[in-house]
């Protein structure tokens, strides 16, 4: 009876021991990683070819790839006045779910599904389709901070496959984000470089082209509503 009842101890200690590594390795199922960073800042090099595309009221898009055959690599730049910094900060990162709709009118719903850590959680956003033509897209992305000096700050985002933590949803449908970044920079002079990176496919039938003659344009609005909300 002694040895049953430490026998019994025993395979009871290890399986809660199990479940409790089960349980963490599901709550850390989700990494950022160094090379992310590394990925997106490389393209910030004044050596990287970019194709011009807009320039309106000191905010340029340019692109990299093949307009018709590629999802195209877009990247955005502006620059905003010194007082800008803690409200960029806020609605790109602090408060971006909440204030999502105030600068991307796209924008239907979203939440952060899981906090991985202080800096790295799990989004699930939904945005409408192209003037409603096409069904809205939902995007399931790990976001991740890394602070720049001066109260600056460097974001990537990458989709993840979970339909656990992002059920799909009937009538949406699910685009990835291939590669997407955020750099907000403090400059010598005290102003507020922004530069947005980003490439996503958006999947259904809608041809390439299509999505990304349309990208440039709505990201050439949100920049425009950035500066109507930090200026």
């Amino acid at each position: 009876a002694e040895y049953m009842g430490a026998l019994s101890h025993f395979i009871s200690s290890t399986m809660l021991l199990m479940l409790l590594g089960l349980l963490l390795g599901c709550a850390n199922a989700w990494q950022c990683e160094d090379a992310w960073f590394d990925e997106d800042i490389s393209l910030l090099d004044p050596n990287v070819r970019w194709d011009e595309r807009k320039l309106s009221d000191g905010i340029r898009v340019q692109t990299r790839g093949n307009i018709v055959r590629d999802w195209l690599l877009f990247k955005e730049t502006s620059v905003f006045p010194a007082h800008s910094l803690d409200e960029l900060v806020d609605i790109l990162y602090t408060h971006n779910v909440e204030r999502n709709k105030e600068f991307s009118h796209s924008f239907l719903q979203g939440s952060i599904v899981q906090q991985i850590d202080a800096n790295s959680d799990v989004l699930f956003m939904t945005y409408s389709g192209f003037g409603g033509a096409v069904s809205p897209r939902d995007f399931c992305y790990i976001r991740c901070k890394r602070d720049l000096p001066n109260g600056g700050m460097q974001l990537v985002f990458r989709s993840i496959d979970d339909t656990t933590l992002c059920p799909l949803q009937e009538g949406t449908i699910r685009g990835q984000m291939l590669d997407c970044a955020e750099r907000i920079e403090v400059q010598s002079d005290g102003s507020v470089l922004v530069t947005y990176i980003l490439k996503t496919d958006t999947a259904g039938w809608l041809p390439k082209v299509v999505s990304n003659y349309a990208n440039i344009d709505v990201m050439l609005k949100e920049f425009q509503q950035l500066h109507n909300l930090a200026d």
